[in-house]
C-alpha cells in the first residue's frame, strides 16, 4: 500500500529534525551528573578518611610503641654488651665466648630490670592490638617475641628460687636465651611504611583509587633465629 505522498513529506521533516530531543538530554545531564559526581567525591573521601584512621590506630597503638620499645631495647642491649659481654661479644649461647658467674649476674638485674619490662610492654602492645597488624596474619616476629617473653618469666622465677648468692651454670642455654631476631627491622620498617601511608592519604584526596594494600615487610614475615637484643 502506497504511503500518501504528504504524509511521506511529514515523515521524512521529522526524521531530518533529531536534534529537537537534545535540550532535554542536555538539561537532564546537567541535573543529573553534579550529583553523581558529589556522590562519587563523598564516597572515595569516606573511604579515604576511613583508611586513615585505621592507619592512625596502626601507628598510635601497635606500630609506634614497637618503633620506640625495639629501639630503646636495642641501644639499652647494645650498651649492656659494651660494658659487661666477654671481650664486647654478643651475649649468645655460643661456647666461644662463656661469660663468667659476675657477668650472668649482671646480665640476670639487667634482664630483670630493663630488658624483660620493655619485653612485657611490647607485648601487651602486640596481644592488644592484634587486629592492627599489616597484612593477614601475626608477624613471625611478632609471635617469636611473646613466645621468647613467656620463657622469659619462667626463668626469672627460677633465678629467684635459685638465688643470686651461688655459683652459676653459664652453659646452661637458659641462662643467655635470646629474642627473635628481626623484630627491630620489622617494627621500623613497617612505622615508617605506614607513616608514608599516613602522609599519602592525607595530602591526597585521589590516593585511595590507586594504593595497593600494603604488605609486611619480610623482615616480620621471615623468621631469623634467636638473638638476644632482637
Amino acid at each position: 500500500m502506497a504511503i500518501p505522498q504528504s504524509k511521506a513529506r511529514g515523515l521524512v521533516k521529522e526524521r531530518a529534525h533529531p536534534t529537537k530531543a537534545w535540550p532535554k538530554v542536555l538539561g537532564f545531564s546537567v541535573a543529573v551528573l553534579p550529583a553523581v559526581a558529589t556522590y562519587v567525591a563523598s564516597f572515595v573521601d569516606k573511604v579515604r578518611v576511613s583508611e586513615l584512621e585505621f592507619v592512625d590506630a596502626q601507628i598510635e597503638k601497635l606500630y609506634g610503641p614497637l618503633y620506640a620499645l625495639t629501639q630503646t631495647d636495642r641501644f639499652s642491649y647494645e650498651t649492656f654488651v659494651r660494658a659487661h659481654a666477654p671481650g664486647g661479644e654478643a651475649f649468645t649461647l655460643a661456647t666461644n665466648y662463656p661469660p663468667t658467674a659476675e657477668q650472668m649476674r649482671l646480665w640476670r638485674t639487667w634482664v630483670t630490670t630493663v630488658f624483660q619490662p620493655l619485653n612485657l610492654k611490647m607485648e601487651d602492645a602486640i596481644v592488644s592490638n592484634a587486629h592492627l597488624v599489616i597484612g593477614a596474619q601475626l608477624p613471625a616476629a611478632f609471635i617469636g617475641l611473646i613466645a621468647e617473653t613467656e620463657k622469659y618469666k619462667v626463668l626469672i622465677e627460677l633465678w629467684k628460687a635459685q638465688g643470686h648468692d651461688k655459683d652459676l651454670d653459664v652453659t646452661y642455654p637458659g641462662n643467655v636465651v635470646g629474642i627473635p631476631g628481626g623484630l627491630t627491622a620489622c617494627a621500623a620498617q613497617s612505622y615508617l611504611m605506614l607513616k608514608a601511608r599516613q602522609k599519602e592519604l592525607r595530602w591526597n584526596l585521589l590516593s585511595v583509587l590507586w594504593a595497593r594494600p600494603l604488605s609486611p615487610p619480610e623482615s616480620c614475615v621471615r623468621a631469623e633465629g634467636n638473638l638476644p637484643g632482637k
